[in-house]
């Protein structure tokens, strides 16, 4: 079969600070920025990629992540935990299904052993 087999989008949304875009959201407004300014700070020419990252239906791109931290006044080993646990959560769901589906195959794995 030719052409490329779909990825699932790299959306991470849920850790343990919440979802990343209202940690994103709470930290932009802590700072008192709006999101054009944020969007022209990272040479965007549209506000619609801070929207769209608050709103969860996207990532910020990797080579953005260290401007983003020192945009935000974020201290980088806090911005790396919170990635952290959102990519964990996403691959957990990726590849185990719904919390409760990994809870169902731990359960029946103790009684296996």
């Amino acid at each position: 079969m030719k052409g490329k087999v779909k990825q699932p989008q790299l959306n991470v949304t849920e850790g343990r600070f919440g979802s990343f875009g209202e940690y994103l959201l709470e930290k932009r407004e802590r700072i008192g920025l709006t999101q054009g300014e944020v969007a022209r700070a990272l040479g965007y020419s549209s506000p619609q990629f801070v929207s769209n990252w608050e709103r969860g239906t996207c990532s910020p791109p990797f080579k953005k992540i260290k401007k983003i931290a020192v945009i935000y006044e974020i201290p980088l080993d806090e911005l790396y935990d919170v990635l952290s646990d959102s990519y964990q959560a996403f691959l957990r769901r990726e590849l185990f299904g719904s919390p409760d589906s990994v809870k169902r195959r731990r359960r029946a794995s103790d009684n296996r052993a």
